[in-house]
């Protein structure tokens, strides 16, 4: 039976319940899935070099990094649709599951307290949930029966209390609301998603009251409260949005990749508080994919596509308070299309992913190239250990 408001109120706002703390492994390693090799690379930030290529199943595509930094979960979707677990410290494949479908699956997300892990198929609307301490599918749903083989990149988030699951379906137009223990609907909230597939969904500031969703293409960030069933569609000035990235203060920057007309391609970060929005200084070329970086309190935002959609390869670089452009670092190849790059624990150096199976290493202090590191072939990610935030599609 579904839930009352009441009891759906009281779930979403649990942000006060403490998460259980778990014992933290300092960070030094991240990964990188190599969709055509069948592997992933462990490259060591410290080092700047590939420590080790682990095999996992075919087509490797989504990476999941536990809170604890003790795992990488990896996805594939090729002959079977799995999920493997490597022990960072051992670098090796320790456990797999393979998930009751055959479609290709949408990013791969792990729960605050490290519990649990979602992901959805991309053409049938299905969201599965697997239990990280068994390494076991818990319960699979079908959100979008009418959906059957129509393209939609149906996109999951863990509430910050790791009791709910947002799950957006932009076909069906609508987000759910799944209790996660239960394997349960407890909301269903018509949102205008269907003109474009669904590219991102945050939660700002801790706050699992409010959801925003985009859809690639759309001109409006959607925000859902939860508790009331209430959408809003909140206005942006230029462009059509194609990312999310929480920044601090309840903000959220978004990427505005222009396609014709008067709009021009910039970051356009978005006060949900007082639900406005401001400009910052035009890009360089088309923003796709952004990566905040806390320690420098900067946006770094990219352009990622197919031969000849990006050139030059810039990275732009943004002051998150001034938002005014701060550089342009241009780099020796493109990067994939859907491939979103990554800091370092400590923000000193940022990991992009270049068609020409290599990861890119620039200092963020001096934005100067250090080095590039070799990988296997068609690097999807780069995906930072003790990291736990999601990285959506592009």
């Amino acid at each position: 039976m579904p839930r009352s408001r009441t009891t759906l109120a009281a779930a979403a706002l649990a942000a006060v319940l403490t998460v259980p703390a778990l014992a933290q492994t300092t960070p030094r390693y991240a990964v990188t899935p190599n969709l055509d090799s069948n592997n992933v690379s462990i490259l060591d930030t410290v080092t700047h070099t590939e420590v080790a290529r682990v095999r996992v199943g075919t087509r490797p595509w989504e990476v999941a990094m536990s809170p604890d930094g003790r795992f990488a979960y990896v996805g594939e979707d090729g002959t079977s649709i799995a999920i493997n677990e490597i022990n960072l410290s051992t670098r090796r494949r320790t456990r797999r599951v393979v998930l009751p479908t055959q479609n290709f699956i949408t990013e791969l997300e792990v729960s605050p307290d490290g519990r649990w892990l979602a992901t959805a198929d991309i053409y049938h609307g299905r969201v599965h949930l697997v239990d990280a301490a068994t390494f076991a599918p818990r319960w699979m749903i079908e959100l979008c029966q009418p959906c059957s083989q129509q393209f939609s990149v149906v996109q999951v988030h863990f509430s910050n209390n790791s009791q709910l699951l947002y799950v957006a379906v932009p076909v069906a137009q609508k987000l759910v609301v799944i209790d996660i223990v239960a394997g349960t609907v407890v909301k269903t909230i018509p949102v205008p998603l269907s003109t474009g597939p669904v590219t991102d969904i945050r939660i700002v500031d801790g706050d699992d009251s409010r959801v925003y969703v985009v859809r690639s293409g759309g001109s409006s960030v959607y925000e859902v409260d939860v508790v009331n069933g209430i959408v809003q569609a909140l206005p942006l000035q230029q462009g059509t949005v194609d990312d999310l990235e929480p920044l601090p203060n309840s903000r959220l920057a978004t990427s505005c990749l222009a396609y014709g007309g008067t709009a021009v391609d910039a970051l356009e970060v978005l006060d949900v508080s007082s639900q406005t929005s401001t400009l910052a200084t035009p890009a360089s070329e088309s923003l796709r994919g952004l990566a905040y970086n806390p320690s420098r309190n900067e946006v770094w935002g990219i352009c990622h596509g197919f031969a000849g959609f990006c050139v030059p390869y810039n990275i732009d670089v943004f002051d998150a308070t001034t938002l005014t452009r701060q550089a342009v670092l241009t780099g020796p190849d493109a990067i994939w299309a859907g491939v979103a790059g990554g800091f370092t624990p400590s923000g000193g150096f940022y990991y992009q992913p270049l068609t020409n199976n290599r990861v890119l290493v620039i200092n963020t202090a001096t934005r100067a190239i250090v080095t590039q590191i070799q990988v296997g072939q068609n690097p999807r990610g780069v995906y930072m250990q003790g990291d736990a935030r999601p990285k959506e599609l592009q």
